[in-house]
């Protein structure tokens, strides 16, 4: 019979070594937790902005948001992996993440040419920008002058 490998956790191949084992822990865990604060970030920016973005540009945002926490994962299983032998777990995390990040970088390399974050109906008229910029114009110059 065809029996597959018995696979040992990541802390055999460490030898033990106590010092480590915990580095590797607490920065996995702390990057997870990062990850996740920083999708939770974008996804609270989604919702907010829901009405004044377009609304392809907020699906990347989500999208975007998804990759992040899929890459966090990653490094929660490698805690996991460090004492409990889930790789094959491990390996569809992967997986998942690296299906987010082709389609996030599809959708930023789309959006690249598109600079319209917000919606038409939302901007200003270019003469309100060009009257703007004057008054900027005048200041820099008054305060140059000084």
């Amino acid at each position: 019979m065809n029996t597959p490998p018995i696979l040992m956790p990541h802390a055999v191949c460490w030898a033990a070594a106590p010092h480590l084992i915990w580095t590797m822990v607490v920065a996995n865990l702390v990057t997870f937790l990062s990850y996740v604060t920083l999708c939770g970030a974008l996804l609270l920016i989604a919702g907010k902005t829901f009405r004044n973005m377009a609304r392809d540009w907020v699906w990347f945002l989500v999208g975007f948001a998804l990759f992040i926490v899929a890459c966090g994962s990653t490094h929660l299983m490698d805690v996991i992996t460090t004492w409990i032998p889930v790789f094959w777990i491990d390996a569809w995390t992967t997986i998942v993440t690296a299906v987010l990040s082709a389609y996030v970088a599809i959708m930023l390399i789309r959006r690249a040419g598109h600079n319209q974050l917000c919606d038409q109906r939302i901007r200003r008229p270019p003469s309100i920008h060009r009257a703007g910029e004057r008054r900027y114009v005048r200041r820099t110059a008054r305060g140059a002058q000084a």
